[in-house]
């Protein structure tokens, strides 16, 4: 492996989650071609000494003395990356652990999307497993501009018909190698130093939540592109909050969640979103009003009236553009 693509790694870890992480260091420092590896360590509660010991030059770790969030623990870690004249960045979940292939898979087709768009403007995407239905309906995966938390009442019904079609098995939802996409989880993003650096950094006023499709976005909207590659597989070793042991995530997960934390921040800052990127008012309106009217009825049934108080809130706040950490909902809590 030439020194082109010598990758550093970036995680962020936080709570009680060294097992998951010490998984993702095992695979990663066992490649040749990942030199350095950064763990920002966000408010972890277990002692990292053992795992700095075990691998001792490769391994910084950058703590932030507490948990302050996906936004400011990914943007230390990159700052730190980039500091150190990494060639490719690639960050992951503390969670994720790459199938073997995955790496160099990302790496080849990094190199082939920069020959064509350049390495400030390149970006590749490892399939996390979780996600391989979404991404297999690739014409539905992303909604379409005003859309509300996703949710688009022109494209809901086909939507539903093409998914019942598959389910039967009339419609089978095929891949290609590499799929074109408009934004990115930070699990699984890589990119040359170059276009990080033009990137800047996450913006620490979202907290946690949607930071990452911000973040990502920044990229394609400035005429770049991001690649998904579908042989590059990432499997997520822990449990996404969104959903339930063995359950897919769900908009029922997300509106019955027991984090106000979670649920606070996870609608705030999709509304933020959502609402900058609205092409059509009345759209955004007509998918905002049906998708409250679902959460409606989901926490009346579900006897959780306090969560539909505080998704308005949220709603009202995005749609303000109040980011910042909100004292009411701090992570801590």
């Amino acid at each position: 492996m030439t020194d082109e693509f010598a990758v550093t790694l970036v995680t962020v870890t936080y709570g009680r989650r060294l097992n998951l992480l010490s998984q993702l260091l095992d695979y990663a420092l066992e490649e040749d071609c990942i030199e350095n590896v950064v763990v920002v360590n966000n408010g972890l509660q277990e002692n990292l000494s053992a795992i700095q010991a075990k691998w001792r030059a490769k391994l910084r770790v950058v703590d932030l003395g507490g948990n302050a969030g996906s936004a400011v623990g990914y943007a230390a870690g990159i700052k730190e990356a980039i500091s150190i004249n990494s060639n490719v960045i690639w960050l992951m979940d503390d969670d994720n652990v790459p199938l073997p292939g995955t790496l160099h898979r990302l790496l080849d087709e990094l190199g082939q999307l920069s020959s064509e768009v350049g390495r400030e403007k390149a970006a590749t995407l490892g399939l996390r497993i979780a996600r391989a239905a979404s991404a297999a309906l690739m014409e539905y995966a992303y909604a379409p501009n005003s859309n509300f938390m996703g949710f688009d009442a022109r494209v809901v019904f086909a939507k539903l018909y093409r998914a019942f079609k598959t389910r039967l098995g009339f419609c089978k939802a095929l891949m290609p190698p590499t799929i074109s996409i408009p934004y990115s989880p930070y699990g699984g993003f890589m990119a040359h130093r170059e276009a990080f650096e033009v990137l800047g950094l996450p913006r620490q006023d979202f907290v946690l939540y949607a930071d990452d499709w911000e973040y990502t976005r920044r990229l394609t909207k400035a005429g770049g592109a991001i690649r998904l590659v579908t042989n590059a597989i990432i499997k997520d070793v822990g449990t996404m909050w969104q959903a339930g042991v063995g359950e897919k995530i769900s908009f029922r997960n997300i509106i019955t969640t027991t984090s106000k934390v979670r649920l606070y921040y996870t609608f705030r800052n999709h509304v933020w979103l959502n609402k900058s990127d609205a092409t059509s008012n009345s759209f955004y309106t007509l998918n905002k009003y049906i998708y409250i009217s679902i959460a409606f009825f989901i926490t009346l049934f579900a006897l959780k009236p306090g969560n539909f108080l505080l998704i308005c809130q949220a709603i009202s706040d995005g749609e303000l553009g109040k980011l910042g950490e909100n004292p009411s909902f701090q992570l801590d809590s």
